[in-house]
């Protein structure tokens, strides 16, 4: 019974929790074109929690939320056509500018050619960039703006305007010298351009610059004469950047190479003065430890001999010397110490570089007393009463 019970309230748990998430599909906000993205992300959970219940619901149930499941559905397919309706808007009057553009130079091709062919480069550049002017726009529709002319063409738009582009630029064949000598003249321009970055600039960008007028040759209309003296040059700069370009990468790996050296050698000075100053701490080290050792050794002479010593002014006077030994030799251990964790980083970084073993042992004691070393001072033989 319980089990029922719990399975039951399970099922409501989950009918109310779709409810829910069809309520957020009914008043989902709707302003633009990535809400109608994260609309569908939002039916996906619906989808699957109508796969998961839908079995078990009532069918007054199933059917009232699949009827507003649908009518959200439908808000936002009614919202993408109004989207979709307000684009297309903008594409067609996007369009009928650049139109009425190419029109405008359609009609000075007779009388005012060379004007024709600066609007028909205007234009080329707009269908280029994706990008038409708003004053001239202005002047047909006054109530033009920036939003409308964002918008992007697509591409049978663009073909369609180039196509009208190439009409208006070949109409004419009396023109068409007049149309070769322009090109021509708008390649000598670029090359110009391009010579400079290709001698004096950026060779990558002049390179680039190349490529690009290679692909675009084509669509300048020239005598084969023109054609080859462009391709010539073309070729040349070509020839030149890739020089430059090559002497700058033997620039920059000789850069490299000396940097990469100036680096060694610096890091090799200093892992010889830290390999200079482990050697020296460690033999430090080592020497103290003798003389903590003979120490010791003396410490416990005293105690011995203190623990003989028949006059109780003896023996005072020889723990005063048990107690300054003691003190020296805390002192040296205290300093061995200090060594050690200085020895410790060192060897790590040492043993990186591979210039000792990560399990080398301090070197042995040398007859030689740094002056850094701090010993035990001999003390003078106990006199017998």
């Amino acid at each position: 019974m319980d089990t029922v019970q719990e399975s039951m309230e399970m099922l409501q748990k989950n009918v109310d929790a779709l409810r829910n998430e069809i309520a957020t599909l009914e008043n989902y906000p709707l302003h633009k074109e990535e809400d109608i993205r994260n609309f569908h992300e939002k039916v996906k959970t619906v989808n699957n929690l109508f796969r998961g219940l839908n079995p078990l619901l009532k069918k007054e149930d199933s059917g009232e939320l699949l009827t507003r499941f649908n009518n959200a559905s439908a808000r936002v397919l009614q919202f993408r056509e109004e989207l979709n309706k307000q684009k297309q808007q903008f594409i067609d009057s996007k369009k009928a500018v650049v139109k009425a553009r190419i029109a405008d130079a359609e009609n000075k091709i007779e009388e005012h050619y060379s004007e024709c062919i600066s609007i028909l480069k205007q234009v080329s550049d707009w269908l280029k960039e994706g990008k038409v002017d708003l004053k001239y726009a202005q002047t047909i529709y006054p109530e033009m703006n920036d939003l409308v002319l964002s918008v992007k063409l697509g591409l049978n738009d663009l073909d369609e305007l180039w196509t009208l582009w190439k009409q208006v630029r070949e109409k004419s064949d009396a023109g068409k010298k007049n149309i070769w000598d322009v090109n021509y003249n708008l390649c000598k321009s670029e090359i110009m351009t391009i010579e400079d970055h290709a001698k004096n600039g950026d060779p990558y960008d002049a390179t680039k610059a190349i490529m690009d007028m290679q692909r675009r040759l084509r669509d300048f209309k020239m005598s084969s004469e023109q054609v080859e003296e462009i391709k010539k040059t073309l070729n040349d700069l070509w020839e030149q950047a890739n020089m430059r370009i090559k002497e700058k990468k033997d620039l920059f790996k000789e850069e490299n190479k000396r940097k990469r050296d100036e680096f060694q050698q610096k890091k090799q000075e200093w892992l010889n003065k830290t390999k200079s100053a482990y050697d020296r701490f460690s033999s430090l080290v080592a020497k103290n430890k003798e003389v903590i050792e003979k120490a010791a050794e003396q410490v416990a002479q005293l105690i011995d001999e203190r623990d003989t010593a028949r006059s109780e002014a003896y023996k005072n006077r020889i723990q005063v010397w048990i107690d300054e030994k003691e003190t020296k030799i805390n002192d040296i251990k205290k300093t061995n110490d200090e060594l050690q964790a200085k020895i410790d980083n060192m060897k790590k970084e040492l043993a990186k570089a591979k210039m000792i073993d990560k399990e080398v042992a301090p070197p042995s004691a040398k007859a030689e007393i740094s002056p850094e070393q701090i010993s035990v001072e001999e003390q003078p033989a106990a006199e017998n009463e």
